[in-house]
């Protein structure tokens, strides 16, 4: 079990983090060996720890990789491979870009980019109009100039309107490929899984709640206009915009117990993989061993994951259990109505 890591971020979150009383810490990293690039960051913000050592995640997988990751991941020497984040948008989040990996080995000798995926999680709002939603994507017919003109007017409708406003609800999955603008907007509830960078390219000086954002938060010591070297400018339809952000879930298996969800996997991107089991009815859903590591998420309900080696935990929503290779096999019993996310790291 892994503990609530609660990361500072620019904006601010709508109160639904358990034990966040800052505004300013409106994520929760889960299954982190990644820290946050943050201006005056304590040492080791964002990674995540052992509730029972305190060691963190990082320390342990240096100690016995191939234990932690699998032998065959290990032997890769790429380590973890991704970073899950619980996301709780208070307002709209800045409009934003994230390298892709060519770009983030070019401008900042990273390995990784940050592509990054997210399932939405019951937001409260149903009843809310207009619902939350996500900008993504530029439009037809922008061009570097225009963005680069944009950004020095500080003209925030003029960049929103260059992008795809797409609506969403609790279940939709959206993939975000390196090099893609955004903006998550404010009311979304999510469970975010990316490449494990803190790589973000910024362009709004000033939050959607005033919140003044630094020039090295802006462009990360690429200056102000190197860092749109990081867009991808080859504009979508609205069609198109959808086809290439909107993952539909796929069910992988089904049985009295309930249903296993394939959120995200190969067919979309080698990055990472996400899954949801669903139990209709109190039971126990088996996980194979494939000399890997996972990381489960409770959504909702109360239950208990047993390993492979015999070891066991109690869970309930909002617990997180990072689950090693060398457990072998994993059975997960949930009451009737849980939800638990199992999120993987890049294809093997």
């Amino acid at each position: 079990m892994l503990d609530h890591q609660h990361v500072w971020r620019t904006y601010v979150n709508a109160g639904r983090l358990h034990g966040v009383k800052d505004p300013h810490y409106p994520e929760e990293w889960i299954s982190s060996v990644t820290e946050a690039v943050n201006p005056n960051t304590h040492q080791g913000e964002g990674l995540s720890r052992d509730v029972k050592t305190g060691k963190t995640l990082k320390e342990l997988i240096e100690e016995d990789p191939a234990g932690m990751l699998g032998s065959r991941r290990a032997a890769q020497g790429g380590g973890l491979g991704i970073l899950v984040k619980l996301i709780d948008a208070g307002e709209r989040l800045t409009i934003q870009v994230h390298p892709d990996a060519a770009r983030a080995k070019e401008l900042f000798g990273s390995p990784y980019g940050k592509t990054e995926c997210w399932y939405f999680l019951d937001d409260g709002c149903d009843d809310v109009a207009p619902r939350p939603c996500v900008y993504y994507g530029f439009k037809e017919g922008v061009t570097r100039e225009r963005w680069e003109e944009l950004f020095q007017a500080q003209d925030i409708p003029g960049m929103l309107d260059c992008m795809h406003r797409i609506e969403v609800e609790p279940g939709m999955v959206v993939y975000v490929q390196g090099g893609n603008p955004h903006a998550i907007g404010g009311g979304c509830y999510l469970i975010e899984i990316q490449e494990p960078t803190d790589l973000t390219i910024r362009v709004e000086r000033t939050t959607p709640t005033g919140f003044a954002v630094a020039d090295e938060m802006c462009h990360l010591g690429l200056g102000f206009s190197r860092m749109f070297d990081c867009f991808d400018y080859q504009g979508k339809t609205p069609e198109e915009a959808r086809a290439a952000c909107v993952v539909p879930p796929k069910a992988v298996c089904k049985n009295e117990v309930g249903t296993c969800m394939e959120l995200v996997g190969k067919d979309r991107t080698a990055c990472f993989a996400m899954k949801k089991l669903s139990f209709s009815n109190s039971g126990t859903m088996e996980l194979p061993d494939e000399d890997d590591f996972r990381v489960l998420f409770v959504i909702g309900g109360s239950g208990s994951i047993s390993a492979g080696d015999g070891a066991s935990v109690h869970v309930a929503a909002g617990d997180q259990v990072f689950v090693p290779a060398s457990a072998g096999s994993c059975a997960v019993t949930m009451g009737a109505g849980s939800e638990v996310l199992e999120l993987r790291g890049p294809a093997l």
